[in-house]
């Protein structure tokens, strides 16, 4: 199908393969080397652009939420990020499909082995019966938290929290503060959790100082 498509608009069309690691998870795994595989043809100087839809965008928000994640996790798929750009996240995948374009289906996507597959062929009909235009609302609300965050990454960029004085601080505010270092500082490790933040939250407010692990072999020392 790919081979066609590209023919019939006289494109050329590279194809890479890759290993995928047993005992991982498949669909992570898969996405992370397409991602490495794409960047690596199209070189330092070029964007790369996905096919993601806003049924998609819907889809990651909606799944999401289920598993549970904060403000930064509901902003789902962005329209840009580095050299990766999503131009098609503002149009539904029913829209696309009525262009007719060449295109191929996995098959993997007729069962009901992945989660998405079970929200996208059980859940959305249902939500959509409450709500025609669900699929927009859940876009809408990947947006409303991407630019929410973006003006928390803005102004804490602008301030120390290096040396400030927390002690007193809402334990709750200080968790964010702590969860924005983390994203910043080590951004190859999986975030802390909500009890480890918590607990180091709660020392620091108390004006307590030592130390405490976050996880992933990080730790956190408090002065």
């Amino acid at each position: 199908a790919a081979e066609q498509a590209c023919r019939a608009v006289g494109l050329s069309l590279t194809v890479a393969p890759v290993s995928l690691t047993p005992g991982r998870n498949l669909q992570a795994e898969a996405r992370r080397q397409r991602y490495e595989v794409l960047a690596g043809i199209a070189g330092d100087d070029a964007w790369v652009a996905t096919g993601h839809t806003q049924t998609d965008q819907a889809e990651t928000v909606l799944q999401r939420a289920i598993r549970g994640t904060g403000l930064r996790g509901l902003g789902a798929i962005r329209w840009r990020q580095g050299r990766v750009v999503r131009p098609l996240l503002g149009v539904t995948r029913e829209q696309t499909r009525a262009l007719a374009w060449s295109r191929a289906e996995d098959p993997s996507n007729d069962t009901d082995r992945f989660g998405r597959n079970r929200l996208r062929r059980h859940v959305m009909p249902l939500l959509r019966d409450e709500n025609p235009r669900v699929e927009m609302a859940l876009a809408e609300l990947a947006d409303a938290a991407q630019d929410e965050m973006a003006l928390v990454d803005a102004l804490m960029d602008a301030l120390d929290f290096g040396s400030v004085d927390l002690s007193g601080v809402r334990p709750e505010l200080v968790e964010v503060i702590l969860r924005w270092r983390h994203r910043r500082e080590r951004p190859d490790t999986p975030p802390p959790s909500r009890r480890a933040a918590g607990a180091l939250a709660e020392r620091i407010t108390a004006g307590q100082s030592g130390s405490a692990s976050l996880g992933s072999g990080v730790r956190a020392t408090v002065d």
